[in-house]
């Protein structure tokens, strides 16, 4: 997370849905005093709704669910819209390599990105992530290109 927009309150809270057994991001969001909820198979709006936060502002919402990502994200901004609009920051691992064997799928990327602007999100961290197996070779760069991102967007 960006050091100038990370949380500095002793009351913030972080949402983390998909961590499986990976816990550094709560633990650091933890140590500067967040509330820190991890969640698995409930919508964001759900969780929102069991923990009494329907209304609050989510400081930071982490997102790393293996590629479900982009229908997650489309489907919370058809069917519960509001619960992106209390949401400050979005960190979220896209994978893009269901895109290869489905081109059709740009067209859900794009309109997710484009919902995500809507709200008043803009991208401002933009990381590729080159882990072996994540990239592939692209015949018309000629270069290997990457899967997966690390994005973070911030509600302006």
């Amino acid at each position: 997370m960006d050091a100038d927009v990370a949380p500095r309150s002793k009351d913030c809270v972080v949402y983390s849905f998909g961590v499986r057994d990976k816990w550094n991001f709560e633990e650091d969001m933890e140590d500067i005093g967040c509330e820190s909820q991890r969640w698995y198979l409930f919508s964001l709006a759900e969780v929102m709704e069991r923990l009494g936060h329907s209304t609050s502002t989510i400081d930071y919402l982490k997102m790393d669910i293996g590629g479900s990502e982009w229908q997650v994200l489309h489907d919370t901004a058809i069917r519960s819209r509001h619960a992106l609009t209390n949401l400050r920051q979005l960190g979220v691992e896209v994978h893009l390599e269901a895109a290869l064997r489905d081109p059709t799928l740009y067209n859900l990327y794009l309109d997710v990105l484009e919902g995500l602007e809507s709200l008043g999100f803009q991208l401002f961290s933009s990381r590729a992530t080159q882990r072996r197996g994540w990239t592939y070779h692209d015949p018309l760069l000629g270069r290997r290109v990457s899967l997966h991102y690390d994005l973070v967007f911030l509600r302006v």
